[in-house]
């Protein structure tokens, strides 16, 4: 959904976390809309100091959404916000549009080179190396999403960047809509069952991450992820395939070895993470 497809919307924006509030910041003054604040748990004081710098900003509580969402025309959701709850597939039933900032930036933006990366264990760790192996090489580039700032906290700022390396979760990746330039899933084990209801569910979330990823572009992860669970013509590259030793501190490679003796993540899972960071 573009930014002007807002204009003289009835917008409920579900949850003001650090996502809802760069969402206000970045879109209130760019649409003219009627804006309505709900969150699951009760606002903070911070939070609605925050609120009072937006005028003509409603909130409701608890027992008046489903009200609230017979009024409402699109519904911009926090990450935390359960595709599966009961008030969301009602809301589907009701025809209201349900987004998400990233996706409002993605629609924005489709041709920025931005890297996604998921895994229920370690995508922290990768976004974070290979954002700063592209630093080091000169480039300019930005970690965003669920490390760092939130994605659509980019819309206010005029530069450009080489890479944007986006760090996803099974929340944020179960309806993103984006034009990925590659991605990498680390790897999958059961968890935030809650949220998404089932350990299927989270794998399907989870892997949606593939869709996402333009026919042009790459995508990294385990053999067993890329034989078990992925059909795609996407070019595809195994971080932990024979090809890729763990020796010591070294990464031996077919045609190269990297020693990283200075490197201070402890453990084997991290030079993996590395590994990962290197086939990109």
């Amino acid at each position: 959904m573009l930014i002007r497809e807002l204009n003289n919307k009835k917008i409920l924006l579900w949850g003001l976390g650090r996502e809802g509030q760069a969402t206000l910041l970045q879109l209130f003054p760019k649409i003219n809309a009627t804006w309505t604040v709900y969150s699951d748990t009760e606002l903070t004081k911070d939070e609605l100091k925050f609120l009072s710098e937006f005028k003509d900003v409603f909130t409701i509580s608890n027992n008046a959404l489903l009200a609230c969402l017979k009024n409402i025309d699109v519904i911009i959701k926090s990450p935390g916000v359960s595709l599966y709850k009961e008030e969301i597939i009602f809301a589907k039933n009701q025809n209201i549009k349900i987004t998400s900032s990233s996706n409002i930036w993605f629609a924005e933006n489709p041709n920025c080179n931005v890297i996604g990366i998921t895994g229920t264990k370690g995508k922290s760790t990768t976004s974070t190396l290979l954002n700063h192996c592209l630093l080091s090489l000169g480039k300019k580039s930005v970690l965003v999403g669920n490390i760092g700032k939130p994605l659509i906290s980019l819309l206010g700022t005029n530069q450009k960047y080489d890479h944007i390396i986006l760090e996803l979760s099974s929340y944020q990746l179960a309806d993103l809509k984006a034009k990925l330039s590659g991605g990498v899933v680390l790897n999958l084990y059961p968890e935030h069952i809650n949220w998404h209801t089932s350990t299927e569910s989270y794998y399907k979330d989870k892997l949606n991450i593939v869709a996402n990823i333009k026919s042009s572009g790459f995508l990294v992860s385990s053999k067993e992820i890329i034989t078990k669970y992925i059909s795609t013509n996407l070019e595809t590259t195994c971080y932990d395939d024979d090809e890729f030793q763990i020796s010591g501190r070294n990464i031996i490679a077919k045609n190269f070895t990297v020693s990283v003796p200075e490197f201070i993540l402890i453990g084997e899972h991290n030079l993996r993470n590395a590994t990962a960071v290197l086939c990109v």
